[in-house]
């Protein structure tokens, strides 16, 4: 009988969302775009530095696959 040898390799999902997002949509949405793109642009920095891959933006989160 053949033993077949797995390569195991851990895989994490980080999921970003904005708490409170109508609120402050309603506060000031300028603002609140403004408050949002500039931490995407540097998660979406951070990510290109490692092994990370973008599985999706939305308009208020971003999800990320560490492997």
């Amino acid at each position: 009988m053949a033993t077949q040898v797995f390569k195991r390799k851990l895989t994490a999902i980080l999921s970003i969302d904005v708490k409170g997002y109508s609120r402050l949509m309603g506060e000031d949405d300028e603002a609140t775009v403004r408050t949002i793109t500039a931490y995407r642009e540097i998660i979406t920095d951070k990510n290109r530095s490692g092994k990370r891959i973008l599985l999706r933006a939305i308009y208020k989160g971003l999800n990320l696959n560490n492997t």
